[in-house]
């Protein structure tokens, strides 16, 4: 049995839009972890590579 503890994301920052500098995108992350986030729903658009990459890295 897997517990899911999820969230929903939306690639924006409210000072640069979706120019989201990736340093705001690690924060998102190190928070979800934080809160032990073991799933992520990306929301209407593609998001960047890199917050992929990132959450493989992260675990």
């Amino acid at each position: 049995k897997i517990k899911l503890k999820g969230v929903n994301r939306h690639d924006s920052h409210p000072l640069f839009g979706h120019a989201t500098p990736i340093e705001h995108v690690l924060e998102d992350l190190y928070i979800f972890k934080r809160h032990n986030v073991n799933a992520v729903r990306t929301s209407h658009y593609p998001n960047d590579p890199r917050f992929l990459e990132m959450c493989d890295q992260l675990g």
